[in-house]
């Protein structure tokens, strides 16, 4: 049995099937809205208000105070350029030593596959000495090769190490190894 529509609302039977209440809701809904709208704007404060001058303060007008200081000097992290060179001087020499043995060391070698191999794929001996001192020699195999054959020419070898086998790189390596510890 069908239920036909009804003009009127009989309040009593709203407890009994309250689906008759949901077209309510939507009144309900706006007027809250609204109540909250009217709200939130009365309560905005100042701050959220753009209430920014539009025209910045003058810094020409402005006093900054600074304290005079009698007899005292400014700090200076700077060193004098003479004190910077003998530092850096001495930091190098240890280094420079070393790589003129490592250089001598090259030129001494005879017979060793490893100098033979160093010696046909070595372009810059003082790039090749650095890049393996500062970053190979703590390194292992792997990562020394690695690094040289991801960019050859700037660690002072020739492109054509990368057809290097592995007893060859094996052979450089334990080479290298030898000549700078």
């Amino acid at each position: 049995m069908i239920k036909k529509p009804e003009d009127e609302i009989r309040f009593g039977e709203l407890l009994k099937d309250p689906l008759r209440l949901f077209g309510w809701i939507f009144p309900y809904f706006i007027i809250l809205i609204l109540l909250l709208g009217i709200y939130f704007v009365k309560n905005l404060s100042n701050l959220s208000f753009n209430a920014q001058d539009s025209v910045l303060p003058d810094s020409a007008g402005m006093k900054k105070e600074i304290p005079v200081k009698m007899g005292s000097a400014t700090e200076s992290n700077q060193i004098p350029v003479k004190l910077a060179e003998s530092k850096l001087a001495e930091e190098d020499s240890s280094f420079n030593e070393r790589l003129d043995t490592f250089k001598k060391s090259i030129s001494d070698a005879a017979g060793n596959p490893g100098a033979e191999l160093f010696k046909r794929s070595a372009s810059d001996l003082n790039k090749v000495f650095t890049s393996f001192v500062r970053s190979g020699s703590a390194q292992g195999f792997e990562k020394f090769t690695s690094t040289v054959l991801a960019d050859p020419v700037n660690t002072g070898y020739k492109p054509s190490v990368a057809r290097f086998s592995e007893e060859e790189w094996k052979a450089l390596y334990g080479y290298l190894k030898s000549e700078t510890m």
